[in-house]
């Protein structure tokens, strides 16, 4: 199974397809249940539906088996590999159709931006993986195709790409990765695609910076994307209470966003493998606890959560320092809090924004020394106590259940007892509420 991300980044979303890839190497859409299929992507499935052309509708999953490599470029499916840091190979083919000629570049300024350059797509996965992922590989082209843009067939883009490159003696089977990249047009709303996990990636735009040929292979390593949580109490902006709505792209601190050069997050290493389990630590008592920089490869904790939904849901907590050659203008200090998915799952990370309604919007979302942050789900209270040297000391304690008050009542009159709140330092007042309406407090 193949979801294929198509990524509208000028509309602020993205569409996800489910796809079946046959026996013959052939592909059915898959039409139905779609948060299932994200969960099985890059398994062997089998299914029953109805087969309509190149499509099975309402389809029922029979059974789910191991993870197919040759489906989805061998590694590419699995977590890095701590043994074999061997460079994956990436082919880059250029194409257009010949009316689009003079929108062609050079292709070597591809080459550099993909391989060569000390802020290249290669340097990027390299740096953030201390040399675990690499990318190595060859850039064709350009060579003519049809219809390549208007129509938005990507899957007619690459079928006429590889056959170019072939005629061309260019051997593709040697390669785990291949990119299709055109010229930008318009009338096509993706201006990137890639199947997550798998081997295909397509570009359409002139690559002058990493950011759409990192994100889409950031897709294929097998990792959704990274938002922003956008919440708001009673018309007041809030960090996580109320009505919150994740934006697709939010985070700026991410490629996986909308950062042009931005490393992973803590957690998104975390699904690649980059992060062991004795690198990772769930608060679930109150305690003092030691974070360190997730852009070193020394020891320590890099991932910190806090569990919400019975695991489902969680808060991952990260410190980060600057990085060359990917720092960020200007490089955020702080304590970054997440909403994200188990790990297991490729959901949306959410970046939570301490400070809600500021005029830095997202800039200032980390949280400062001497800050506190509460998540009502977790009954939670995190408090960075200090940040120095790449490791953060944060405080998490978490609040008892809200007791529930005894009632005795007269003719007219109800009169309230509870117990006193275990918490002796945050407590203003009491307020009392009925049908949502606050009727007194003390």
């Amino acid at each position: 199974m193949i979801l294929e991300h198509a990524d509208r980044f000028e509309d602020g979303v993205a569409d996800e397809s489910a796809l079946l890839r046959t026996k013959n190497d052939g592909t059915l859409a898959l039409r139905g249940n779609g948060r299932r299929w994200r969960e099985l992507a890059g398994r062997r499935i089998r299914i029953k539906g109805r087969k309509r052309g190149n499509a099975v509708e309402e389809p029922v999953l029979l059974a789910a088996g191991g993870r197919d490599t040759a489906a989805t470029g061998g590694p590419t499916a699995a977590p890095i590999s701590e043994t074999d840091p061997a460079p994956r190979k990436l082919a880059v083919i250029l194409v257009s159709s010949p009316d689009d000629r003079a929108r062609r570049w050079d292709p070597l300024e591809t080459e550099r931006v993909m391989f060569s350059d000390q802020r290249s797509v290669a340097s990027y996965f390299r740096t953030l993986s201390f040399g675990r992922i690499d990318f190595a590989g060859d850039v064709f082209g350009f060579y003519d195709i049809e219809g390549d843009g208007a129509a938005c067939d990507h899957v007619a883009i690459a079928r006429q790409a590889e056959a170019a490159a072939l005629a061309d003696g260019r051997d593709l089977t040697q390669y785990d990765h291949i990119m299709y990249v055109t010229p930008r047009d318009t009338a096509c709303p993706w201006g990137g695609l890639g199947n997550m996990p798998g081997r295909h990636t397509w570009v359409s735009a002139r690559p002058s910076d990493i950011r759409i040929a990192a994100h889409e292979l950031g897709h294929n390593l097998g990792v959704h994307h990274a938002g922003s949580l956008g919440c708001d109490d009673a018309g007041r902006p809030s960090s996580l209470i109320g009505t919150c709505t994740t934006v697709e792209y939010g985070d700026p601190y991410s490629v996986m966003g909308f950062s042009r050069t931005g490393l992973l997050s803590n957690w998104h290493r975390t699904q690649l493998g980059l992060v062991s389990a004795a690198q990772r630590r769930d608060a679930t008592r109150d305690g003092l606890y030691e974070l360190t920089t997730i852009n070193d490869d020394q020891g320590g904790t890099k991932l910190l959560r806090i569990p919400r939904s019975g695991g489902e849901e969680w808060l991952a907590l990260e410190v980060r320092t600057p990085l060359a050659p990917f720092t960020l203008e200007p490089e955020p200090s702080g304590v970054f809090v997440r909403a994200t998915p188990s790990i297991e799952r490729r959901g949306i990370s959410g970046l939570v924004d301490a400070a809600p309604g500021s005029p830095a919007g997202y800039g200032d979302a980390p949280l400062q020394p001497g800050q506190t942050f509460e998540d009502a789900a977790t009954r939670s209270i995190i408090r960075v106590e200090s940040i120095a040297g790449g490791v953060a000391r944060v405080r998490v304690g978490f609040l008892p259940e809200a007791p529930r008050p005894a009632v005795a009542a007269d003719p007219g009159v109800a009169r309230l007892f509870w117990p006193r709140a275990g918490d002796d330092t945050a407590v203003v007042r009491y307020e009392i509420e009925r049908d949502g309406a606050i009727v007194g407090e003390t």
